[in-house]
Formats: structure tokens, C-alpha cells, sequence
């Protein structure tokens, strides 16, 4: 019914903020370099954490349900990521 509107969550304003500062190519070539060399530098250490947080017993707990689905959900990944990859070279 007329219940509050959902939390936005912080971030999301820093991330339209970005893509508007992006768009507006008003950053120096060689300072939007530096921060994408950061940005996947951040992403490289988050996802080496989840990683290092991952333990093989509580897999094995989980069941082979939920590591078949996990396989598969990595092979959608993959495949889904090459296939953008194929589409964004063939557009480019």
C-alpha cells in the first residue's frame, strides 16, 4: 500500500555521480587511466577476499546441489562475459 519508498543505498548516488562526471569527459585522460587502473586494482583485493573467506568444509556442507548450481552459475558467467566481449569488438 503506501509504504515508505525503498531505501536507496549510498553508493548508487556515488556511482550515477560518476557516470555523469565520465559522460561529461570533463576528467583528464591520464587521471580517468588512474582511476581505472584503481578501480580494478579494488575489485582484484575484493575479490581475492572473498576468496580467502571461503572455506572447503562449509562447501562440502552445503550439499552437491549447491555446488552443481554454483558450477553452472560460473559457466553462465563465463560464457555471458565472453559473449559481451565478442558483441563489444564486433561494435567497436
Amino acid at each position: 500500500e503506501g509504504g515508505a519508498a525503498p531505501a536507496v543505498p549510498w553508493f548508487v548516488l556515488g556511482f550515477v555521480a560518476l557516470i555523469v562526471v565520465n559522460s561529461l569527459q570533463i576528467l583528464p585522460a591520464g587521471l580517468v587511466a588512474t582511476l581505472n587502473a584503481l578501480d580494478t586494482f579494488a575489485l582484484t583485493m575484493a575479490m581475492a577476499a572473498l576468496g580467502i573467506e571461503t572455506r572447503m568444509e562449509r562447501m562440502r556442507q552445503a550439499g552437491a546441489r549447491v555446488l552443481v548450481l554454483a558450477t553452472l552459475l560460473f559457466g553462465w558467467l563465463l560464457a555471458g562475459g565472453y559473449g559481451m566481449t565478442l558483441l563489444a569488438m564486433r561494435l567497436g
